[in-house]
């Protein structure tokens, strides 16, 4: 079985290395650049999804901002704890409304700080995105780059896998195989899935695959040290009462066999572990097939039941008209950008 620390230092590791390119990425802005990091989902008339933006001013300065409730849709405002955690974070706060005049300030949680602090404003960027809106993985937010690196992606992810034999046409998914390490085992998880869904998943750098399952995120992870792969779900966050969540808990499992469900401070997560030793394609497929059903359940209601909210909420709907409210960096840029 994983170990919990296994699973979240790998989480962590693709964390990290975004962080790092994200460093990267902001020492070498220049004046008037512009990068925004918001979640991988449309805006609605309502308001938009969260976002993060960096602009580079006065040759040295880098103007960080982060969305505030004026611009997000309702199922994103901040609650007054959320609002905190910013400060403590080193956000300071809006200063105005988008449609007031403006002023050193910003009608966002703002900072100013010299470029050579690059560094910090990532790991501050990085914290928010996970601590504040519970962001699982880089591969769900999207960039925007604006300026002399535009074109460039910074959240495109290397394929480990790009080098080895392509896969054949057609897999015997009932075959079973015997990996020789964590890497061939990656390849087979990503072959195994392409055939089962009729598509090419998309791999983090380490070569694991991120799914989205009936609007759920899925992480397919190979153990790096055993023969072993889980599928991982998680859930919902925020959850008030784990005595109440443990005792639902105890009502899914009889009705989801196979899918193990675990609380892990205030967060549910669903998960199903396959043997790799020998790993067999069909027992993945069937495996994902479980989560994806059962993901259809994981509703509002379900998230109230339990007292949290959902990681990933409903989809947005499609909407003609409205004013949409503009998060362009032009709209609320600091003084002196000019």
């Amino acid at each position: 079985m994983f170990d919990s620390d296994t699973f979240d230092a790998a989480i962590d590791q693709s964390w990290n290395r975004f962080q790092r390119r994200l460093a990267d990425h902001l020492s070498a802005m220049r004046n008037d650049d512009v990068l925004i990091l918001e979640w991988a989902e449309e805006s609605t008339v309502e308001g938009f999804a969260p976002w993060i933006q960096f602009l580079v001013w006065d040759d040295v300065m880098l103007r960080g901002e982060v969305s505030s409730n004026t611009y997000l849709a309702p199922r994103h405002q901040l609650t007054p704890a959320s609002d905190a955690l910013m400060r403590t974070l080193g956000w300071s706060a809006p200063t105005h409304l988008p449609d007031e005049d403006p002023d050193e300030g910003s009608s966002a949680h703002f900072i100013d700080r010299e470029q050579r602090w690059a560094d910090q404003c990532a790991a501050m960027a990085v914290t928010t995105l996970r601590e504040v809106w519970s962001v699982v993985h880089p591969s769900f937010l999207r960039s925007e780059i604006i300026g002399t690196a535009a074109g460039t992606e910074l959240l495109e992810a290397s394929d480990p896998g790009a080098d080895d034999e392509p896969a054949e046409s057609t897999v015997d998914d009932t075959r079973s195989i015997v990996p020789d390490d964590p890497q061939e085992l990656r390849v087979l998880i990503a072959q195994a899935i392409e055939q089962a869904l009729g598509f090419t998943p998309r791999r983090d750098q380490d070569g694991d695959v991120v799914l989205t399952l009936a609007d759920q995120p899925v992480f397919v992870i190979a153990h790096p040290d055993q023969p072993l792969v889980r599928a991982w779900m998680p859930l919902l966050h925020s959850i008030t009462g784990r005595t109440r969540a443990a005792e639902l808990i105890c009502d899914l499992t009889p009705r989801w066999p196979g899918i193990r469900f675990s609380l892990d401070e205030d967060r549910l997560n669903a998960s199903v572990d396959v043997s790799a030793n020998p790993f067999v394609p069909r027992h993945l497929a069937d495996a994902l097939d479980q989560l994806s059903r059962f993901a259809t359940s994981v509703d509002t209601a379900f998230a109230t039941r339990f007292g949290g909210a959902r990681i990933v909420d409903d989809g947005p709907d499609d909407h003609t008209g409205g004013d949409a409210i503009s998060h362009d960096p032009s709209d609320h840029e600091p003084r002196g950008a000019d």
